[in-house]
């Protein structure tokens, strides 16, 4: 893997190229939408976490914890178009963060595991900045291969149990250890944190990151600097990514390697996809599949045990009826909403330039 990382840095730079598509995005919502269906959300959250059992309240909390580290998808491939198949190998970094520093539940577990996460983010994000499309999956499959042994198979870091305590949150007065008060928590931190990602789409960073992911040749042909995008988006990423495997482990008590496999991360993408990559509500549902898929999979006897990957399987055939997504394409609340608004162009990409992009950074200012 070792191999592979270093040969596809060496290949020659792949050249900037434009293409002719059309696409129309899912529409954004505003401020004040958003925060109305964030106090929804939660109002919603209260109801459940007085109404459902103890085991179905730890299953939903690993469901939102599931979305938050798909929410960091939003931003680096819904947005910014960079594929990325080790984001549950950020999430792992930063429980080990929350594990090493905070101890007995404290505030600082959290914000080492966002700070440790998004610096190792931008870390591999430097050598993979000349990457595009399978070249950069595929570095990042094999980061992720690689922190497999060296990182999570290693007893120096997880100790000889191969498993680390971390502590639910204690702050101040206000103590998270009953279930029930962690999964309201956990979901006001979803929706805080889906709030901000939306932010982020409506301002100037989002509109660069959308024209980079739509079409890197006229986003460097304007001037944009597709070096700091990248290097930024990645970095936001990664730390988002670890700040839902903090909270992950303290819904478990316990992580180990066993709780952020290699190939997860490539089904976390899948998910993503295909409940609408550039969504919010998609990538809380994709969580509940990922969350439920074992549970479902323990009640289904026989040749059916492999319902849940069928029914993945299905959805990603259902992509290409649907390039948005579940809940990014045309849905009756979709037409709806089209009927009211205005009628906006949809994307069109520019051609192809002849050859490579030279000075692009300095074409337009």
């Amino acid at each position: 893997m070792v191999f592979l990382f270093v040969a596809l840095l060496v290949l020659p730079q792949a050249r900037l190229r434009g293409r002719s598509t059309v696409i129309r995005p899912p529409r954004v919502a505003g401020l004040r939408e958003s925060l109305v269906t964030a106090a929804a959300f939660l109002a919603v959250a209260a109801v459940l976490a007085v109404t459902l059992s103890a085991g179905t309240i730890a299953t939903v909390s690993l469901a939102v914890c599931f979305g938050l580290v798909m929410l960091s998808l939003v931003l680096l491939t819904g947005y910014g178009g960079q594929v990325s198949l080790c984001q549950l190998t950020f999430a792992g970094i930063g429980a080990f963060a929350m594990a090493k520093v905070g101890d007995g539940g404290s505030v600082l577990g959290l914000l080492a595991a966002v700070g440790l996460a998004g610096a190792v983010g931008a870390l591999i994000a430097l050598p993979a900045l000349r990457l595009r499309g399978l070249y950069l999956a595929l570095s990042t499959l094999a980061f992720a291969y690689s922190m497999d042994y060296v990182f999570f198979q290693n007893p120096k870091v997880f100790g000889n149990s191969l498993s680390l305590s971390i502590k639910r949150l204690h702050v101040g007065g206000l103590s998270l250890t009953n279930g029930r008060a962690y999964f309201f928590f956990l979901c006001a931190v979803f929706a805080l944190v889906a709030v901000g990602v939306l932010a982020v789409r409506r301002s100037t960073l989002g509109r660069r990151l959308v024209a980079m992911g739509d079409s890197p040749a006229a986003a460097a042909t304007v001037g944009m600097s597709l070096t700091r995008l990248k290097l930024l988006v990645f970095t936001l990423s990664a730390a988002l990514a670890g700040l839902g495997g903090a909270l992950l482990g303290g819904v478990q008590g316990l992580v180990g390697p066993a709780d952020f496999p290699l190939l997860s991360s490539i089904l976390l993408l899948l998910l993503a996809v295909v409940f609408g990559i550039r969504t919010t509500t998609g990538m809380l549902f994709a969580g509940l599949v990922l969350a439920y898929g074992p549970v479902i999979q323990t009640h289904v006897h026989g040749s059916l045990r492999d319902i849940v990957s069928l029914g993945v399987g299905l959805g990603a055939v259902g992509i290409g009826r649907n390039p948005n997504g579940t809940f990014g394409g045309n849905t009756p609340l979709q037409r709806l909403r089209d009927r009211r608004a205005p009628d906006l162009p949809a994307v069109v990409a520019v051609p192809a330039p002849m050859g490579p992009v030279e000075g692009a950074g300095r074409a337009v200012r």
